[in-house]
């Protein structure tokens, strides 16, 4: 015991002198970082270490109290109007939340995320105290119970613990009659027995049991007849208990990232669920479907995104009913889903709204693809198509389309019957030779008069229809890295037009009324051979502009700092490969830009 007193206050004085003699001597300010290191280095190890936890427990304790400072400053803003019904104490760093909390008695949401200080019995107590409580979001924790004073939030109808480590719920839990939508995700402890039996008295309608390292399912799940929506993805389920088929109620079903899934025996207990519609299979490693696939003629969205699956089987098509179907598979995906070519009958799917089979290697659609005149949303980008589909001309309620990256040449006569086409995506391959790679633009786009978003970048374009400005609903253009040398005088018509890339083109100039446009964002970037202080006295006088790349154009500073005062409300990008200087007021990071530019939509995002 004595040893250890001295050892410690041995430490403590070194550490002081340490500290000390560091403190007076004198260090130039220009090396004040490498000389503290080196420093450090010189102590012995104990002493450095003691000092580097020291600063470490002073760095947290300042987090903590500005956090809770922000914390603070939101329940008392919440306490100023009593009327607040949502409250977000999420990064909470003390073990209890004010008790005046409990006075908000029409607060209906409540979310608290990475607050792993508070004491979880008393946070319950205070919940329960709150009888509008509709809504508890308690995420990322590391909570590993429940405390049973949960069976108090009687009006609960939503709670969400994902990334927590309970192994199991307790019996009161039962008593939350109002909970339809529970979510354990990232519950990795979880292999409760008794969960299902806990359930089965309620009403859950929306379970998620995703990540929590499930190898099977308890055989109870059937007893939990409410059961509308299961999530079990990133598990590693090989198969389905029988009990699953007495879910009559299940529509959705996820099993995302099961990579040792058995769908044959899968898809023979799915095949009895009369209400199953839904069924979301990606990255499970399939690299076929088995025919007992077609036995679901009940679902109406089917995604299989990110497999390695080379070819569907006949039976597919009995699928009659699906009304959204996804085997694509993401930008610069590697060795995933690369089906060549589509079964027979495929033109049966009567009833598909939406269909994504990008990244694959079609280099046809077979004979029937224009029998599916529901389609509205269609991405075949990242294919081997030799041309524009022709039979895409005659699925008129197409609103979307994507033909990025394929082999395309030319634009097929007859597209301006696509009245309601909203998006437009025709980007070449950079890497394909000119003759796969699009030339000029036929009269029949200009048609288009619906058409919002159109991109056609890295192709060989040389000229722009005058009749362009029969694009008069156009509020994005990309024609990024062409061959573009004049903009006809009718492109100053396109009223509609925010969004504007020309980069990287052979443009000499702008049209006379080019500053009639409401531009927003505009890149006039890597055109060498325009006469830029013509294109800048024009661009000055676009008022609307909030973003501006000029980059790689030689400009002097003389040249480019009218567009400063000009412009005041623009940020305007000036990279040069010559001149790394910025101009004042500019900014010389590209990243910048690409941060802030709208996105154009390139598909329905769906939630997990």
């Amino acid at each position: 015991m004595t040893r250890h007193f001295h050892t410690c206050l041995l430490l403590f004085i070194m550490l002081t002198v340490a500290q000390s003699n560091y403190a007076q001597k004198p260090v130039a300010k220009e090396n004040l970082k490498q000389t503290k290191d080196e420093w450090l280095q010189s102590l012995p190890e104990k002493v450095r270490d003691s000092i580097v936890y020291k600063e470490w427990k002073e760095a947290q304790s300042a987090i903590e109290k500005k956090e809770l400072v922000s914390a603070q400053a939101r329940i008392d803003a919440a306490l100023a109007d009593p009327a607040t019904t949502s409250l977000d104490l999420s990064y909470y760093p003390g073990m209890e939340i004010d008790p005046r909390v409990a006075s908000l008695k029409k607060l209906r949401k409540i979310t608290i995320t990475k607050a792993r200080k508070l004491n979880v019995d008393k946070l319950f107590d205070l919940l329960s105290k709150l009888p509008d409580l509709r809504v508890l979001v308690l995420n990322d924790g590391g909570y590993s119970a429940l405390p049973s004073s949960v069976g108090n939030l009687t009006a609960l109808d939503s709670f969400t613990f994902r990334n927590n480590n309970i192994k199991a719920l307790p019996e009161t839990f039962t008593k939350l009659k109002s909970l339809s939508y529970l979510c354990l995700e990232h519950n990795a402890y979880l292999y409760d027995d008794d969960l299902c039996e806990r359930l089965k008295g309620m009403n859950v309608r929306t379970l998620d049991l995703s990540a929590c390292g499930l190898l099977e399912l308890n055989g109870k799940i059937g007893e939990v007849k409410s059961l509308q929506q299961l999530d079990l993805s990133v598990n590693d389920i090989k198969a389905l208990p029988a009990s699953f088929a007495q879910l009559s109620n299940l529509e959705v079903l996820s099993l995302r990232q099961n990579l040792s899934l058995n769908l044959v025996d899968v898809s023979k207990t799915l095949g009895g669920l009369p209400k199953l519609s839904a069924l979301y299979l990606d990255q499970c490693g399939l690299a076929s479907l088995p025919v007992e696939i077609g036995s679901l003629t009940g679902l109406k969205v089917l995604s299989l995104r990110e497999n390695v699956l080379t070819s569907l089987p006949a039976t597919f098509i009995s699928l009659k009913n699906l009304e959204e179907l996804y085997l694509g598979s993401p930008n610069n995906a590697f060795r995933l889903n690369v089906l060549q070519n589509l079964p027979p009958g495929f033109g049966g799917f009567s009833k598909l709204r939406i269909l994504d089979l990008s990244g694959n290697q079609l280099a046809s659609l077979g004979t029937d693809f224009n029998q599916l005149t529901e389609l509205q949303w269609l991405d075949l980008s990242r294919n081997q198509l030799p041309g524009f589909p022709a039979s895409l001309t005659s699925l008129t309620k197409l609103r979307f389309i994507n033909l990025n990256r394929n082999r395309i040449a030319e634009i097929a006569s007859g597209v301006s019957r696509l009245t309601q086409l909203d998006s437009l995506f025709l980007d070449g391959d950079f890497f394909n030779k000119a003759d796969k790679k699009i030339k000029s633009l036929p009269d029949d786009l200009c048609q288009m008069k619906n058409l919002k978003k159109l991109t056609l970048k890295d192709n060989v374009i040389e000229k722009v229809p005058a009749c362009i400005d029969g694009l008069s609903a156009l509020v994005s253009l990309d024609l990024r890295g062409n061959l573009i040398t004049l903009l006809p005088a009718s492109f100053s018509k396109l009223q509609s037009l925010q969004v504007l890339d020309l980069k990287s083109n052979d443009l000499q100039g702008l049209p006379a009324d080019f500053s009639n446009l409401h531009l927003t964002d505009l890149n006039v970037a890597m055109n060498l051979n325009a006469d830029m202080s013509s294109m800048i006295a024009q661009i000055s006088r676009i008022k609307t502009l909030r973003i501006l790349d000029i980059s790689y154009n030689n400009l002097t500073r003389a040249q480019a700092e009218p567009l400063i005062s000009a412009l005041p409300g623009c940020k305007i990008i000036n990279v040069d490969y010559y001149n790394k200087e910025p101009l004042p007021g500019s900014t010389s990071q590209p990243s910048e830009q690409r941060q802030n530019r709208p996105i154009l939509d390139d598909g329905p995002k769906r939630n997990k």
